[in-house]
């Protein structure tokens, strides 16, 4: 009962929603047959930037249209509303190209967070720079 109200994704640790795969998350205890469990909260952050910077890096997807499109497509969102919130919370232009740095990557899933949990439960940028600090992923 404790649980009800509260969105999936902070059930399962998993702040952005990480649709279950094959991939073995650091911290990954379960699925819901849907989204991915991780352990605690910052192992949930840990795979969501991983998988940002791999959009970034691998995918050539700089822009915060170009990355909100591929994490949540036309097919399962409001993907063009999404966009236009996490650029706006951002305070960059969605079609501009934005910096692979600690910073900027804690504001976009800061931002995302709130879109797929909620403003009122979405993590915040101190959450996701200290777990990309910590795991030394930029």
């Amino acid at each position: 009962m404790g649980n009800v109200g509260i969105p999936i994704g902070l059930r399962n640790n998993n702040p952005l929603n990480i649709r279950v795969s094959s991939n073995t998350w650091l911290g990954k205890v379960a699925s819901d047959n849907a989204f991915e469990k991780f352990s605690t909260l910052d192992y949930g952050i840990r795979a969501a930037v991983k998988n940002l910077i791999t959009y970034y890096t691998r995918d050539k997807l700089v822009t915060v249209g170009s990355i909100v499109s591929k994490w949540a497509p036309p097919s399962e969102n409001h993907t063009s509303n999404y966009v236009k919130y996490v650029a706006e919370k951002m305070g960059v232009s969605a079609t501009s190209a934005i910096p692979l740095t600690v910073d900027t990557f804690a504001k976009l899933v800061a931002a995302m967070s709130d879109v797929e949990l909620g403003k009122s439960y979405g993590i915040n940028e101190y959450q996701v720079k200290n777990v990309i600090l910590r795991f030394g992923l930029i």
